[in-house]
């Protein structure tokens, strides 16, 4: 794995080193013309090497890649949560309406629910995450 980090940051690196080694050379070398989309291109090249070492790592390392699914299964569980407390209280709220609202239907309080039921997402080691109440 080491070794092809080296070998990508090398690919990235080496045309903006050399582009500013053949400036330092020759003065001109800068006034040749497209010379600023290759620098600019080079450059952009060279900061990219860093967007790379997360592929690799979760390519070649099983344990990187086994904490990286974990964290992404945690952040969208988060996510999800909000949405699915949405939903389970919107499908409560109306279950129970309905449910109260069989034996006096002339009372308009019945059609409020008053839980308080609070939603959590529990990350299981073989689930990406549970609804459950608590």
């Amino acid at each position: 794995m080491l070794v092809v980090v080296v070998i990508i940051y090398a690919i990235c690196w080496l045309p903006l080193h050399a582009i500013t080694i053949a400036g330092d050379v020759h003065l001109t070398f800068y006034n040749l013309p497209g010379m600023n989309i290759v620098w600019t291109a080079s450059h952009w090249l060279a900061m990219s090497n860093c967007m790379y070492n997360p592929f690799i790592y979760c390519w070649m390392n099983a344990r990187f890649r086994n904490g990286f699914l974990k964290v992404i299964r945690v952040a969208t569980c988060r996510f999800s949560n909000a949405r699915n407390v949405i939903e389970m209280q919107h499908m409560h709220r109306h279950t129970s309406a309905r449910f109260s609202s069989v034996g006096n239907r002339s009372n308009k309080s019945n059609f409020r629910s008053n839980s308080t039921t609070e939603y959590t997402c529990m990350p299981g080691r073989y689930s990406s995450g549970v609804l459950r109440d608590i």
